[in-house]
């Protein structure tokens, strides 16, 4: 009986994975030039991705009208023949997996019987909202870390070089003004990181997911790196490549989970708002926890279902100031990706204990300011105590109907001097933190 269940497991996950790669197409040419990383072996991508379809140069346009998910293999060379039916099956939402190089920068054409590649060029990649790629160390002397807030990890591999995209995250403005904010049509994530001494040097695999506004719903993972041989020839080649295809094949999935308010009161009840919207629908759920120094009751880790139509609404945390939210996406019972934010419960203490003001002889007292005020939680004291200080003086130059000469300062508050506001606003007065 036991092998007969064995049996069936076995057959029902080959039925599953046939089915995600039948709708995969590589692009393979017969003496197809490789820049910036050396080709994948025809015969370990057959291994790799067992019911993807092989397609040629003249086959691409056919196989591409009823394709999910479309591979290169040659690092940062494409077929310029193919770009219209190439850019075509992107901007109606197709999934994309690069190997290796700076995709989508060395065009190669026929030239009589042969390939040949054209210059380094942004030609290409600026419809495709990539302004250029900047260098990044290769993996000698870098830690390899995967993302731990998408799963599963990526397995490590080893690369000569690093290439880093600079990505346009917003096609549209929000006004028509110059200078306006853009939204949100994009959203990028590193899947895994070169560190050395605690800092990202490198980022050899990217995740685009598009959103709206233009290739929407489609997903890109680059392996944006200089790839050798021995990456091939090695055992987590065969791990990586399908593994990123089916990730890839899951399509563009947005998943935040934000408080409505970045300060509440203590007390207070507690609202998130959950946004979630993937390609492939499937049985999704959101788990979340609130730490403040340690986890605080009343916030659930079980699943609950999405999408949901309401926020969600937790009794207030008996703890005062930083609450750190994480939020767990599980896909079928399983974690997919992790999202972190914050809130803050006010703390009237804190907003106490900050340096005293002399103006003109006079202490003013607490400058500390709620980090939250702003709709931003502040990096450091020194941040905070800056922050309260210029908003303590525009609250009393508008009491003394001096706001204009403050308004007309430096805008961003984090930015701002607080002698320089002080001196605009009150030519006669003198600053000091004590």
């Amino acid at each position: 009986m036991n092998r007969k269940l064995l049996l069936l497991s076995v057959l029902l996950l080959g039925v599953t994975t046939a089915s995600a790669q039948s709708g995969t197409v590589v692009f393979r040419e017969t003496g197809f030039p490789a820049a910036d990383s050396v080709p994948a072996p025809e015969s370990l991508l057959q291994h790799a991705l067992p019911n993807a379809q092989f397609a040629s140069t003249a086959e691409l346009k056919e196989r591409l009208n009823s394709a999910e998910l479309l591979v290169l293999p040659y690092g940062s060379a494409f077929p310029e023949d193919a770009w219209p039916d190439i850019y075509s099956f992107l901007q109606r939402g197709g999934n994309l997996l690069v190997l290796g190089g700076r995709p989508f920068t060395r065009a190669a054409y026929r030239d009589g019987g042969a390939w040949k590649l054209r210059d380094y060029s942004v030609r290409y990649t600026r419809p495709l909202l990539i302004d250029q790629y900047q260098d990044t160390p290769g993996s000698d002397d870098l830690k390899f870390e995967s993302n731990p807030d998408i799963q599963p990890p990526v397995p490590q591999f080893s690369w000569k070089h690093g290439y880093s995209p600079i990505i346009h995250l917003s096609a549209v403005d929000l006004y028509n003004r110059g200078g306006s904010a853009g939204s949100i049509d994009s959203n990028l994530d590193a899947l895994a990181w070169g560190t050395k001494d605690g800092r990202r040097m490198s980022a050899p695999v990217i995740q685009i997911d598009h959103l709206r506004n233009g290739f929407d719903g489609g997903r890109w993972i680059f392996v944006d790196a200089e790839l050798s041989s021995d990456f091939y020839n090695g055992a987590s080649a065969s791990e990586v490549i399908p593994q990123l295809a089916d990730q890839a094949l899951q399509g563009a999935e947005e998943f935040t989970v934000r408080p409505t308010l970045p300060l509440y009161l203590p007390g207070e009840p507690i609202e998130l708002n959950v946004q979630w919207n993937g390609t492939n629908q499937q049985r999704a759920s959101v788990a979340v926890t609130v730490s403040a120094g340690e986890p605080q009751p009343g916030f659930t880790p079980v699943g609950i279902p999405l999408p949901l139509k309401q926020p969600l609404v937790f009794p207030s945390s008996k703890e005062k100031g930083l609450h750190i939210v994480e939020a767990r996406l599980l896909v079928d019972g399983k974690v997919r990706k992790t999202y972190h934010s914050a809130f803050w419960i006010r703390d009237e203490d804190y907003l106490r204990s900050g340096p005293k003001l002399n103006v003109n002889g006079r202490k003013w007292p607490a400058l500390r300011a709620d980090p939250a005020h702003s709709g931003s939680v502040p990096h450091d004291s020194a941040q905070i105590r800056l922050t309260g200080a210029v908003q303590f003086l525009r609250l009393l130059a508008r009491s003394l109907g001096r706001s204009e000469s403050v308004s007309r300062s430096r805008s961003g508050a984090q930015a701002e001097d607080a002698g320089f506001v002080c001196g605009r606003a009150f030519p006669r007065c003198t600053v000091s933190c004590l």
